[in-house]
């Protein structure tokens, strides 16, 4: 063999690593926006026309924003189907019960899936669904991985935040008082802390959960709530009354207050702030987690909108209308409150694991505050 013909040979091998046998990430890039296959799956999911979205605690204009965009892009209508997760929950069990399938995706928090949707066993793997490399490529996602709640990746969440649970009136209080969960105990605080009720669903219970699970520990936990109590705070359960009267003034503090609430003050030039803790910050998903079912009734539209969604250009609408940062890594946080941002370190904190923990505490929540209000 002359060395014309070796040096042929080798550039032949050389172009074989691009156009033969393509490995993973090779087929990868072939399901990009160009590719044939995903052409065909936008032509069989126009067909369908619609893909139906059961949601709990997703804001109307989030709702809106998303349908808007994706109607227009791709011609193909979002129904949603809105409601709380008792009666998101209710519905789908009734339908399920009598043979009806009328939702491809659900759109709830960790504890609609956790509760409900995981014993059912009717959800369905959405890694193999994802197929743009915009969506697959780990680097695009903080942490370096897809943000799969679950280890079976049956629940994907598109947003992250960090869930601060006290706020302050900062004409009456200044920042540094409030620096570690014990400071509320301080006597200068008795009688005038407002705490959302910790014994129902909701942020002040995973307050209670991560204070005793992450916090201080089960015993001094535990010794932790009955002291707070002993404090006489103001125990409620309208969250958004509870942030008003501190924003407002009438209290000092509020506890378990959902997140969205201080923020619209906040935004809005309130004297309220969040606390600055010296504590590890419970990083959760809010209620941004898709989950997708056998038997769903448009499922080349459902795979087109779960794509479309976690993209980059998803994203970037989703995210700012639901009013909580996206967790990819290219999607901006600019007008968010920066206290809800999670840092680059910052991990999901509601696991599988750590939900089931929780669940475990609603009867100690209840023993302590259940009779307060």
């Amino acid at each position: 063999m002359n060395k014309t013909v070796k040096l042929i040979t080798s550039f032949i091998c050389f172009l074989s690593l691009f156009f033969v046998a393509p490995d993973s990430r090779g087929a990868t890039v072939a399901k990009g926006v160009d590719s044939k296959e995903w052409k065909e799956l936008v032509t069989r999911a126009q067909k369908e026309g619609t893909v139906s979205v059961y949601s709990a605690f997703v804001p109307a204009g989030a709702r809106s924003a998303v349908q808007q965009a994706f109607k227009k892009k791709f011609d193909i209508n979002v129904e949603y189907t809105p409601g709380t997760g008792a009666e998101i929950e209710q519905k789908f069990k009734t339908e399920y019960a009598t043979g009806l399938r009328l939702t491809d995706l659900f759109h709830v928090g960790s504890i609609e899936f956790r509760d409900f949707i995981k014993p059912m066993k009717v959800s369905v793997p959405l890694e193999p669904l994802l197929m743009l490399p915009d969506v697959v490529e780990p680097a695009k996602w903080k942490g370096g991985r897809l943000p799969f709640l679950d280890a079976e990746k049956h629940a994907l969440t598109l947003i992250l935040l960090v869930d601060n649970f006290y706020a302050i009136n900062t004409d009456l209080v200044k920042m540094d008082e409030i620096k570690s969960t014990l400071d509320v105990l301080n006597p200068k605080w008795k009688g005038k802390i407002v705490l959302v009720d910790p014994s129902v669903p909701g942020n002040s219970n995973e307050w209670f959960a991560h204070t005793i699970l992450k916090v201080l520990g089960r015993e001094r936990g535990e010794k932790f709530m009955r002291d707070l109590l002993k404090q006489e705070p103001t125990v409620v359960r309208d969250s958004r009354q509870a942030a008003e009267w501190v924003a407002r003034g009438k209290h000092p503090l509020v506890i378990g207050a959902s997140v969205s609430q201080p923020v619209d003050f906040i935004k809005n030039k309130a004297p309220i702030a969040f606390a600055r803790l010296n504590e590890p910050n419970f990083i959760t998903a809010a209620a941004g987690i898709f989950v997708t079912f056998k038997e769903a009734p448009h499922p080349n539209a459902a795979k087109l909108f779960i794509n479309w969604l976690a993209s980059r250009e998803g994203s970037s609408i989703y995210a700012p209308a639901h009013g909580y940062p996206s967790v990819r890594t290219d999607v901006s946080t600019e007008g968010f409150v920066p206290a809800i941002i999670p840092g680059p370190n910052d991990r999901l904190s509601d696991t599988e694991e750590y939900m089931a923990e929780k669940a475990k505490l609603m009867k100690l929540a209840v023993e302590i505050f259940g009779g307060a209000r």
